[in-house]
């Protein structure tokens, strides 16, 4: 199965991809993320620990990434806990227009064998990739540039 959602971020694409793919900063640019826990970095790696709340109940994960600065992609999986999903793989693509960037979030997934709700899950993942997308848009078009070059 996937998924693929695509949104304009008004801020330059070096400000947008350093942001949202420091995920030491994903429980202040999500709303379902809550806390990180890096297990691992390497300059364009990292393997990480992710807790999130639905209803209540926290979950955690364990993912990797590898950013591709060059053609400005991340790649990702999730390795543990695998269910509900087979796999879940995950790109992220980054494009500049005209000063502002557009961000692309690529999900490919297989739900586990015993999830009976596939297209429901399918869907429910789909809005909320666009729900979070809109969020992230909203925060990262509120902060301020000129720190970010300072630093650069």
């Amino acid at each position: 199965m996937k998924i693929q959602n695509s949104i304009e971020i008004s801020k330059p694409l070096d400000f947008v991809f350093e942001h949202t793919n420091n995920v030491e900063e994903w429980p202040l640019l999500f709303t379902e993320y809550k806390k990180v826990r890096i297990i691992e970095k390497h300059k364009d790696y990292v393997k990480f620990e992710l807790c999130w709340t639905n209803n209540e109940k926290e979950n955690k994960w364990v993912s990797e990434r590898i950013t591709d600065r060059e053609i400005h992609h991340v790649y990702g999986i999730r390795i543990f806990p695998m269910f509900p999903f087979d796999f879940m793989n995950i790109v992220w693509k980054y494009q500049e227009r005209k000063g502002n960037t557009v961000m692309t979030w690529c999900q490919e997934f297989e739900p586990d064998i015993s999830v009976k709700q596939r297209d429901q899950m399918q869907e429910f993942l789909d809005k909320q990739s666009q729900e979070q997308m809109k969020i992230i848009k909203d925060r990262i078009e509120k902060m301020n540039c000129e720190d970010f070059k300072q630093k650069n």
